[in-house]
């Protein structure tokens, strides 16, 4: 198992190098410098469409027939989506069908994608094009997590999640030497819907620059591609960290402009240390330093939302590990 994680690492270092020095150059991240919680903020599919009439100027000179049957095709096309997109969150959330929601993602994303191509500057469809790439990206970050589980052995054959883990997966994989490719490809397509959802995040800041739900969302993705990135190891550090910050830009710029959602911006930003954090050695004290800024971050969102569990166990798994350093 040992040699098949280190022939994994240089499969994601050699091919991975490519893809993030692409990604590099046409990022959608700005500056640069687990558990499934459904916290992407959402577009509210209950807007009035009135707002998209005006997007493109060919609507003027269109036949007003034409004009009727595309903005009955948007309407039918973003309400499918976004009952699917629904019924996907509610999949994963229970743990089961996570198959089924991956074929509803898909699906959601083309009926988006088309809804986008009538209306190229309706910020609801765009919004919600990115939240369909953001979930998606999501849930192939947490199914690459659980095929390196299997790789490194660290859970025993018999054990229970071991066996969970291997039954969402019957359909992909046959046997343990499918495991390391499949990984690299599950590595590359997450990338690629993070990517996707941070360009649809940027493109909706350019029709409204004020939407705090895009900019939240653009750091969400952002911190989700840190991690990608980070998990491949050590040789991936200078990458992931730079991603890192590229997202606390966002969640920062969102406390500038407001509080309508400091709370998930001070929790998102922590989690950003925090994993900044992991990318140093154990002794350093620029580790230390990282942690000490999430907790505080943490300890802001809680004072603004008491209630938060999620941020309560960020609070506590960020004073055990500063408590292990100092000890």
């Amino acid at each position: 198992m040992g040699s098949e994680s280190s022939f994994l690492q240089e499969q994601l270092l050699n091919r991975g190098q490519e893809t993030f020095r692409s990604s590099h150059d046409k990022r959608e991240g700005g500056s640069d410098r687990p558990q499934y919680k459904d916290d992407t903020v959402n577009y509210d599919d209950h807007r009035n469409h009135s707002d998209d009439l005006s997007a493109n100027e060919n609507d003027f000179n269109a036949p007003p027939s034409a004009k009727f049957s595309d903005d009955m095709m948007f309407d039918r096309y973003l309400a499918e989506a976004t009952d699917l997109l629904k019924h996907a969150k509610e999949f994963i959330k229970g743990r089961q069908g996570e198959e089924q929601a991956e074929i509803m993602l898909y699906r959601s994303a083309n009926l988006l994608s088309k809804a986008v191509d009538l209306k190229p500057m309706s910020l609801l469809a765009v919004g919600q094009l990115g939240n369909t790439y953001l979930l998606h990206g999501e849930l192939k970050l947490k199914l690459s997590r659980e095929l390196r589980t299997l790789l490194s052995g660290s859970i025993q054959p018999s054990s229970g999640k071991h066996n969970r883990i291997l039954k969402g997966l019957r359909n992909k994989i046959t046997s343990k030497e499918e495991v390391a490719p499949f990984l690299i490809d599950v590595c590359e397509e997450c990338e690629e819907l993070l990517v996707k959802a941070g360009r649809k995040y940027r493109l909706a800041l350019s029709i409204d620059a004020n939407d705090m739900r895009a900019l939240y969302n653009w750091g969400l993705a952002l911190s989700f591609r840190g991690q990608l990135i980070a998990d491949i190891g050590p040789g991936a550090a200078f990458e992931a960290e730079r991603v890192f910050l590229a997202a606390i830009d966002k969640f920062d710029a969102m406390l500038i402009k407001g509080n309508v959602y400091a709370p998930d911006a001070l929790f998102r930003w922590g989690v950003a240390l925090q994993q900044r954090s992991r990318l140093r050695p154990g002794s350093s004290k620029e580790k230390v330093k990282l942690l000490q800024q999430a907790k505080r971050l943490y300890e802001d969102a809680l004072h603004m939302d008491s209630n938060n569990m999620q941020v309560k166990d960020a609070l506590s798994s960020c004073v055990a590990e500063l408590n292990y350093r100092q000890f």
